[in-house]
């Protein structure tokens, strides 16, 4: 579980990217979660899947750290990190974030590197949930009011457009699992 401490910073870090993400129509999210489309992987004659050693290096350090992680959720939140690092606009983000949150990101990089680890496994299984969460929009919506998480004065849009709540969600937990990974070290 993650140190109620982290949770505050790294929530901070979201809410802040939430609100300058209004600003930035033009940034995306590559893919859903998982292995990202354009992940670069070959298949040897063995039938065997490589993929490149940045990754494997980075799922070898997570399963490392935490011991108890799955190796596919490793490979996968490695690849995901290194299609992230890619990304001119979630460098830029990043970039932008840690410069209006400094202390934030700085009591975040202060966690302990295993909790920082099992926060990318949370964001990681939290991204991939959304999915299921999102095949009925305005179900998700009342869920999501039910249980606090939209602000009162956002939920008249969200009942105008479901979608862009599954958008705002999706790019906010993104950019949690990025500011975790970069804290962690592995950005």
């Amino acid at each position: 579980m993650i140190r109620p401490a982290c949770q505050r910073s790294c929530l901070l870090l979201v809410i802040g990217f939430l609100i300058q993400l209004s600003s930035y129509p033009q940034c995306r999210i590559n893919a859903q979660f998982g292995v990202p489309k354009d992940a670069e992987a070959e298949v040897g004659a063995d039938g065997r899947v490589r993929l490149p050693d940045e990754v494997l290096a980075v799922a070898e350090s997570l399963v490392t750290v935490d011991t108890s992680m799955d190796q596919q959720d490793a490979v996968d939140i490695a690849t995901i990190i290194d299609a992230a690092k890619k990304d001119a606009n979630t460098k830029t983000m990043l970039a932008e974030m840690k410069a209006a949150n400094p202390k934030e990101f700085e009591a975040t990089a202060g966690s302990e590197k295993v909790e920082l680890v099992r926060g990318l496994l949370q964001a990681y299984e939290e991204l991939k949930l959304l999915d299921t969460l999102f095949q009925d929009p305005e179900r998700a919506l009342r869920l999501m009011v039910e249980e606090g998480m939209v602000e009162k004065e956002k939920i008249p849009m969200y009942e105008k457009n479901p979608q862009q709540l599954e958008t705002d969600t999706r790019k906010g937990l993104y950019f949690m699992f990025v500011a975790l990974a970069e804290a962690a070290g592995y950005f």
